[in-house]
């Protein structure tokens, strides 16, 4: 199960669910759950995204830096900031949150994907 965020240190819902997405990856990484977290930093350099992304403490990447390719792979399935969405193992959404998350939204969506699987 991947959860892929699509963020901008630009933006304010971003900034505000932040801290849920951080609390929800932590508890997932000592969980030993088949759980991976990745955010997709949009429409700001690579410089600024990586030093907002430090703080995020899971793996994230830069739009721009890729050029362009992590969004036009999500084929318009992300049509705001911030967008989180869920993979199942077969790699399709599972759930998808347009608007900032709260982290009891996140471990329900990402346990509910787990279970199917």
């Amino acid at each position: 199960v991947v959860l892929v965020n699509v963020w901008g240190s630009w933006c304010g819902p971003c900034q505000e669910e932040a801290p849920a997405l951080t609390r929800a990856w932590a508890a997932y990484a000592t969980s030993g759950k088949p759980v991976a977290f990745v955010g997709v930093s949009i429409k700001e350099s690579p410089q600024n995204a990586a030093a907002a992304a430090t703080a995020l403490g899971y793996p994230s990447i830069s739009d721009r830096a890729s050029g362009g390719t992590p969004m036009l792979s999500l084929a318009g399935i992300a049509p705001a900031t911030p967008t989180t969405l869920v993979l199942d193992r077969q790699g399709r959404v599972a759930a998808r949150v347009l608007g900032p998350v709260t982290e009891s939204t996140l471990r329900a969506l990402i346990d509910d994907a787990i279970a199917e699987s």
